[in-house]
């Protein structure tokens, strides 16, 4: 059954990572470190960080924390993620692209696409 934390949990953990300081900001390590202590460690991480959240005064929030901390405990040890040079390039050239006022009508109109018109496939290869 797939439920808020399953969903909140896997976008978390497909992105890429890794404490590259080339590649990441501090806030990005940081972001990495937690992302990794949740893989490495489902049941320590639940503790550690939702467990506390099982007691808000809020019915639907407390319900909500006490779904993420028995699927965390159920959860298998996965390997840390590692950084992509590639797709982290990627992501950083394509996210300056659509940050320029120039590009802005561009990404509005066609998506994805970059202003030299390229996909994101194009740009992994040329990164």
């Amino acid at each position: 059954m797939m439920t808020r934390c399953t969903v909140l949990f896997a976008f978390f953990v497909a992105a890429p990572a890794a404490a590259d300081r080339q590649l990441l900001s501090a806030t990005e390590r940081e972001i990495v470190r937690y992302l990794n202590e949740a893989r490495t460690d489902p049941a320590g991480f639940a503790e550690r960080y939702l467990a506390s959240e099982t007691r808000h005064p809020d019915a639907r929030h407390r319900r909500t924390a006490e779904e993420c901390v028995l699927e965390m405990k159920a959860l298998k040890a996965m390997p840390p993620l590692k950084v992509s040079t590639v797709l982290s390039s990627s992501a950083q050239h394509h996210a300056e692209d659509l940050g320029r006022p120039e590009t802005a009508v561009i990404t509005a109109a066609m998506g994805q696409l970059s202003a030299n018109g390229s996909t994101g496939t194009g740009r992994g290869l040329g990164a």
